[in-house]
């Protein structure tokens, strides 16, 4: 891994503050770029516990499994997504992740 890559700055942002989720929300979208989606989602996974009450950090994950077609995971996250957006009342964010997952549903049906 050369020492200017994008990966490498990542990799020393999370060393040097491990609590910090913008390393890891940074570095999985590099892996997802690269499509590298099992270490997106571990990064991913990683931001959710570190923050755990922001529903677009399930939102990102959903659409990695999207991506890679996998619609039962993409559902989870996203009515995950929706469960925080109702509770914090945020009801544009709430209502746009029920239109996703009934579309979902549809597709699921549809196969």
């Amino acid at each position: 891994m050369s020492k200017n890559s994008k990966s490498y700055f990542y990799l020393q942002a999370i060393a040097l503050y491990p609590q910090n989720k913008e390393g890891y929300l940074k570095r999985s979208g590099l892996y997802k770029d690269l499509k590298q989606y099992d270490l997106a989602i571990a990064d991913l996974e990683r931001v959710i516990k570190l923050d755990s009450q922001n529903g677009q950090n399930y939102i990102f994950v959903g659409l990695i499994y999207y991506e890679l077609k996998d619609i039962p995971q993409t559902q989870k996250y996203f009515e995950q997504a929706a469960a925080l957006f109702k509770e914090q009342g945020q009801t544009e964010l709430y209502n746009n992740a029920q239109v996703v997952i009934q579309g979902l549903a549809e597709q699921q049906q549809a196969e």
